[in-house]
């Protein structure tokens, strides 16, 4: 089994001229932050009102998750039966994480229902896997919105370059890392107070383990690698890469705790911009760290 991620739409098959085509049904799975934005798009934006018809919202704990914006044509339910059993033609899973999600995301597959997912982690460890059965059973999954889906990437790489080799890719895979280390470089704050000052702004998550530590952008370049080079890059490998490089960031943060030190008590120029060296070598991996000399 190869890891391509690459398929191909044959857009001869989406409609026949002349025929009269019902709204795609969609169920939904997950209804946290991101299943309610899908859920508004889905039901208050008239324009997809006669292509896409949402069905089902499958839930844990459903009776509180109820919006009383929600159109009363819609299911709500815990039953994954029940979503299974209204044979929709479309899934959407915003659920994440690789397990129960990729069960449910293969039992779609396996019935020939098509699958929607923004869960890189879940396209990471499985990828490859999930594609061949989607291409078996004539199903099809889509992902743009696991990484890059703002602007977007996935599509664009997959078919916009179709035709170019690509040798490498460059580029920001986690903003909540970037906005960290920009902030600790540019601002000298330690890490702990620019990560406090990230969740007061929204960039990074109550609990930003996964974008610290290295997990989130592994995953996002596993599918990078997946559809620019054909690969399948193992996940478990890459997020001790991953990891490696975060631990460089840890590093920053107490190298800078330690500058102020320096500054407060009055060190030499030469120390200070020793220092100052050694931190702008691991804030930006080009830049090889600057032996000290003899």
């Amino acid at each position: 089994m190869n890891g391509n991620y690459a398929f191909v739409v044959d857009r001869d098959s989406v409609g026949v001229a002349g025929t009269a085509l019902r709204p795609l049904q969609v169920a939904l799975l997950g209804f946290g932050t991101v299943g309610r934005s899908v859920t508004r798009i889905l039901v208050e934006r008239p324009e997809l009102g006669g292509r896409l018809q949402l069905t089902h919202v499958f839930n844990r704990g459903v009776s509180r998750k109820r919006a009383d914006w929600v159109p009363e044509s819609v299911t709500w339910t815990e039953d994954l039966d029940e979503l299974f059993a209204s044979d929709p033609d479309v899934i959407v899973e915003v659920v994440g994480g690789v397990r129960p999600a990729g069960d449910w995301v293969r039992r779609a597959l396996e019935r020939g229902i098509s699958v929607v997912t923004a869960n890189k982690m879940l396209l990471a460890a499985e990828g490859p896997a999930l594609l061949h059965l989607a291409a078996s059973t004539g199903a099809q999954i889509r992902f743009e919105a696991a990484v890059g889906g703002g602007v977007p990437l996935v599509q664009g790489v997959r078919e916009g370059l179709a035709g170019d080799t690509l040798t490498r890719v460059i580029g920001i895979l986690n903003g909540t890392s970037n906005y960290v280390l920009s902030r600790m470089k540019t601002g000298d704050a330690s890490m702990d107070a620019v990560l406090d000052e990230a969740r007061r702004l929204g960039y990074a998550e109550a609990d930003p383990s996964a974008d610290i530590d290295g997990d989130d952008a592994a995953a996002k370049l596993v599918v990078l690698a997946g559809i620019a080079f054909g690969r399948h890059l193992p996940l478990a490998a890459t997020i001790n890469a991953a990891r490696v490089l975060s631990t460089a960031a840890g590093l920053l943060g107490v190298g800078l705790e330690e500058l102020d030190r320096l500054e407060r008590r009055g060190a030499s120029e030469e120390e200070i911009e020793d220092l100052r060296a050694r931190l702008n070598a691991l804030s930006d991996p080009k830049e090889p760290a600057p032996s000290k000399p003899a």
